[in-house]
């Protein structure tokens, strides 16, 4: 992935030059809640879309109910997990997109972003194909499997071929889709580092956190959130970017969790590194869930010695979660 490692070196640096005029326009939104309190707005939407509802406005409401019951529901899951030796980290981000109630449950650390980091790469992508339409048109060269992809554990199934012209709609597909990081070096490569830093910049996220591994459920949600809402791309690449998500083929962790034919809009990513002589991996899976009662942001980061038990922890916490929301709903 070389055109990312560039790119999250260049974005540490960048942010405060490139990026200070647009941050001073737009200022950053504060941190959404950390804990259980009841939300005291409700968002107002506009509809006719599948994946997003854009925001219009925020209305006053009441305690969000059972959102207490949610929280322990996803800690459970976590404490039977750790007490298995299947999980030594771990943290979860939930938002109602509906009534806007939010929680997390922090990790004692901070997680890789790994593959996360294609949502917002695409976002800046799709950000400047707004202001040069037709960008995304252009038919550029597959490089073929490289080093990049020989290290991905979840091998991608890829049918473009060396050599070939594709457009940049076909590598962001390979790239949400199938986590391809071949695709990802390509579209890592078509825009200036520092259009890339302020995209990061202004989703609230640093280049040097994403370098070091320093990423946060709550943030990662937050990405979700903002193309739910449509307030950084259009509707219609917010809904772009949603509909490619809804196809990713790992279905594992939270599509594992929730009932058949329920839509989950979502991205994973993974990461192994040798640490004090140990092997550690990380496995993290964040999007939105679509329930008939409404959509909800739900992102599990996790920790463990292998990662072949981290799957079945995210899953668990979906299918908590999916429970709990079902029972404060009939409740």
């Amino acid at each position: 992935m070389k055109h990312l490692a560039l790119v999250l070196a260049a974005a540490a640096t960048a942010a405060g030059a490139a990026v200070g005029w647009r941050l001073a326009e737009s200022p950053r939104p504060p941190a959404p809640a950390r804990d259980a309190r009841p939300a005291h707005l409700v968002p107002v939407r506009a509809h006719g879309f599948q994946f997003i509802a854009p925001l219009v406005e925020c209305a006053a409401e009441g305690e969000v109910p059972g959102q207490a019951d949610i929280r322990r529901a996803a800690a459970r899951v976590l404490d039977e997990a750790r007490a298995a030796g299947a999980l030594s980290d771990a943290s979860v981000y939930y938002q109602d997109l509906d009534r806007g109630g939010a929680f997390e449950i922090p990790g004692e650390g901070a997680f890789a972003p790994a593959s996360l980091v294609k949502i917002p790469l695409l976002i800046a992508v799709l950000a400047y194909e707004e202001g040069e339409p037709g960008f995304m048109d252009v038919l550029r060269p597959f490089p073929g499997s490289g080093e990049s992809r020989g290290r991905q554990f979840r091998r991608p199934n890829v049918d473009m071929i060396k050599g070939r012209d594709y457009t940049g709609w076909r590598f962001a597909e390979a790239m949400i889709v199938e986590s391809d990081n071949v695709a990802l070096d390509v579209l890592g490569g078509l825009l200036p580092l520092e259009a890339y830093a302020s995209v990061y910049a202004d989703l609230g996220i640093t280049g040097a956190d994403l370098e070091l591994g320093r990423a946060h459920a709550r943030v990662v949600g937050g990405m979700f959130r903002t193309l739910y809402d449509a307030s950084y791309l259009s509707p219609e690449m917010s809904e772009r970017v949603l509909a490619l998500a809804a196809r990713t083929t790992f279905r594992e962790g939270l599509v594992a969790g929730v009932p058949p034919q329920t839509k989950v809009s979502h991205k994973f990513g993974e990461w192994s590194s040798d640490a004090g002589g140990a092997r550690a991996h990380q496995l993290h899976d964040c999007g939105i869930v679509y329930p008939e009662r409404g959509p909800y942001v739900l992102c599990v980061m996790t920790r463990g010695p292998a990662m072949d038990a981290l799957p079945g922890v995210i899953a668990g916490v979906a299918r908590a979660v999916h429970q709990a929301v079902r029972a404060a709903d009939a409740g």
